[in-house]
């Protein structure tokens, strides 16, 4: 620590660190009406902004009731405890009394030892964030316990230095704010650039005739293996199932097992490289359809319910078909059709019943051809913009911890 600095637990230098209340969300909606109040909760923390007229905000949803135990003022901190947003931390912007659920936890720095943002840049950084969360208690569902937060320290330089330090790096994260932003919108042209080429090649051949997927393929759901039969063996065969389908790829990370000496019976389930496979709980997400082609690395492996796997018949090309399922088409039947309001979900019914103009074999393969050209090169961008975020992310760290180490200038 730099010279003439200091180290001070939180609960020393905040006037209040407090959670937020226990209460329903029942009563609350997402569009701003009279005589209700922002309701703050972990999974909105950072999604605040106001509208184009500078007026009502957007991104909390709003309560008929406010609590007096967890008000939080103008510029105070706010810190979420638990939840997939555990360590976020923000500054309120509300100028107007808010709720805040209990997994979230008010923070109101002695401005007179302690500026906000300071102490939010402090978060935010590597060794802040440990420091902060280091001692979160749970199994399924991490919690940072308010006790934690009070003793955790933090660097104190004197309160001019902290303005002077929150100032250097206001003004170096706007610029790499502007850089991040551009490049992820070069980003987001480069995967456009391959679906805007797969669904002009869709197009081109329109006038081929509409046939059903069904008529193409060999669909095969997944066996429901019970999971009291799982083995951690890792040596054994390897479950397919639906967590481990992402849009257009497979992870392995948390895989499930199954005993070796018992996969003779399942050997209808067996996997092979090049099979085409859909999630069919949750097949939409975000950022796509959750689908994948499997490669030698997936197999051997085994099919579980609530996935389908694609064979090919003659008529079809396997590449030509993992585009098809990959596009923008099938995104958009599949969100015309999807049930279920938990877990939106398909059937192998209706992906057997998804319309689409088919060319010959010999068309496909050309398509394939020229696709795999753009898809490379797309790749290749996406790789090298991928890495430039990465490298922002990196560059930001370490402004942060030079930050705190007394040593930014």
């Amino acid at each position: 620590m730099k010279a003439g600095w200091e180290a001070a637990a939180l609960g020393q230098v905040c006037d209040k660190i407090q959670d937020g209340a226990h209460h329903s969300p029942k009563n609350t909606v997402p569009v701003r009406e009279p005589g209700t109040f922002p309701y703050v909760t972990s999974k909105n923390i950072r999604n605040w902004y106001l509208d184009e007229d500078n007026v009502t905000y957007v991104g909390p949803e709003f309560h008929d009731s406010i609590y007096p135990r967890c008000n939080a003022e103008f510029g105070d901190v706010l810190l979420t405890k638990d939840g997939a947003n555990t360590g976020q931390v923000t500054i309120n912007t509300f100028r107007e009394p808010i709720s805040l659920l209990s997994s979230v936890c008010l923070i109101k720095p002695n401005r007179s030892k302690l500026d906000p943002r300071f102490l939010v840049y402090y978060i935010q950084s590597d060794a802040g964030f440990e420091n902060i969360t280091g001692q979160m208690t749970g199994a399924a569902i991490k919690r940072i316990i308010l006790k934690n937060i009070k003793s955790s320290e933090i660097p104190l330089p004197p309160l001019e230095e902290q303005q002077r330090i929150v100032a250097v790096l206001d003004e170096a994260f706007e610029g790499l704010a502007r850089a991040r932003a551009h490049a992820e919108a070069n980003l987001q042209n480069v995967r456009e650039l391959f679906e805007n080429s797969l669904e002009a090649e869709l197009e081109a051949v329109g006038s081929s005739k509409e046939t059903s997927l069904g008529e193409h393929i060999d669909l095969l759901a997944g066996f429901a293996f019970k999971s009291k039969g799982y083995t951690e063996d890792q040596n054994s065969m390897r479950l397919m199932r639906g967590d481990n389908i992402v849009p257009g790829a497979v992870r392995w990370e948390g895989a499930k097992y199954w005993p070796i000496d018992d996969c003779e019976a399942y050997e209808k389930f067996q996997l092979k490289a090049d099979d085409v496979l859909i999630a069919m709980d949750r097949t939409w997400i975000k950022a796509g359809i959750k689908y994948a082609v499997l490669s030698d690395n997936d197999v051997p492996s085994l099919l579980v319910q609530r996935v389908s796997r694609l064979r090919c018949l003659a008529t079809l090309d396997t590449h030509f078909l993992a585009m098809l399922i990959g596009s923008k088409s099938f995104e958009r039947y599949v969100l015309s059709i999807q049930t279920g309001t938990g877990v939106p979900h398909i059937s192998p019914t209706q992906i057997r019943d998804f319309q689409f103009p088919l060319p010959d074999i010999d068309t496909q393969a050309k398509i394939v051809e020229r696709l795999l050209i753009v898809k490379n090169s797309s790749s290749e961008l996406s790789e090298a913009y991928s890495k430039k975020l990465q490298d922002f992310d990196d560059l930001r760290q370490s402004l942060l911890q030079k930050a705190f180490a007394g040593e930014l200038t």
